[in-house]
């Protein structure tokens, strides 16, 4: 659970106290200033950070709003939404803006018309309001902490998960299978421009880009951009997908609609994945099937 900070700097008061609030409460946080250093490239830590972050919290305000970096950030982390790698988009109407439009849908935290001061160089507000919000926050943020799920599980086992390949050919996990809306967006956005030029096996714009988890790596091994990820239907019938990486997420698995649809994945959530080690197949079953 790792909650990314989007703001400007002007803000960087309130920021800071946020974030002391937030990991207060054990959420993990990740401020810019926490984490970047001298020589880092922007765009790579954006990217790595977003893809390690399970909330996208942006602090909204008229300097923020006009912020390149800050439009730059959200326009990112609505791709990752997308891709349903982060849960929720949270605005935190700081100061009194107009709510960018992507927002505009979305419920927000209103701490527009509160009074602070600096104390000891520490932002404070002068009554319980903002308190009551942190409380809000917090709970929102805390509800995805659900119980321990086997995906979780999946998560905590890794190698060892190995050990049961011993002794059966078939190794059944849960996993939550997500899709993406645009081959291209994802492409441009999870893949390394070196590694689509390189590829010369077919037209991206029929490649069926399939994520698996990292967890897959000691069942398949070594899978390069493109290779073929065979799956299996209900009835036998074998369906192809092209290996675009590993995730970093070891809970989930991401799929194209053509593959969802022929392995009869009707929404997104969790399903009963069966690998078959011997055969690199998967199949995929809902959970109620016996």
């Amino acid at each position: 659970m790792k909650v990314f900070i989007s703001h400007s700097s002007a803000d960087k008061p309130f920021v800071r106290k946020l974030k002391s609030d937030l990991n207060l409460n054990g959420i993990e946080t990740w401020l810019d200033e926490d984490e970047l250093l001298p020589g880092d490239s922007l765009l790579d830590k954006l990217n790595s950070a977003l893809e390690s972050s399970s909330h996208f919290m942006i602090i909204l305000s008229p300097i923020a709003v006009e912020s390149d970096w800050v439009k730059y950030e959200l326009e990112n982390a609505l791709k990752f939404v997308e891709l349903e790698t982060l849960e929720k988009i949270i605005p935190i109407l700081y100061r009194p803006c107009e709510i960018p439009k992507p927002l505009s849908n979305l419920l927000h935290e209103d701490l527009s018309k509160e009074i602070v001061y600096l104390r000891h160089g520490i932002l404070e507000f002068l009554d319980d309001n903002y308190y009551n919000r942190l409380k809000n926050l917090v709970r929102s943020i805390q509800q995805s902490k659900s119980q321990l799920q086997s995906s979780d599980k999946n998560e905590l086992i890794g190698k060892n998960s190995l050990k049961y390949s011993e002794k059966n050919e078939l190794i059944e996990l849960q996993y939550k299978i997500v899709g993406y809306k645009s081959i291209s967006n994802f492409l441009a956005n999870q893949i390394p421009l070196e590694v689509r030029e390189a590829y010369s096996k077919k037209d991206l714009s029929n490649f069926d880009a399939v994520v698996l988890p990292i967890q897959f790596e000691n069942y398949f091994g070594t899978y390069n951009f493109g290779d073929v990820v065979t799956f299996k239907t209900g009835n036998g019938t074998e369906v192809h997908g092209d290996f675009a990486r590993y995730g970093r997420f070891n809970n989930r698995i991401v799929l194209p609609r053509k593959i969802r649809d022929s392995l009869s994945v009707t929404k997104i959530g969790m399903y009963k994945v069966l690998v078959d080690i011997n055969n690199k197949t998967i199949k995929v079953e809902n959970l109620t099937d016996k």
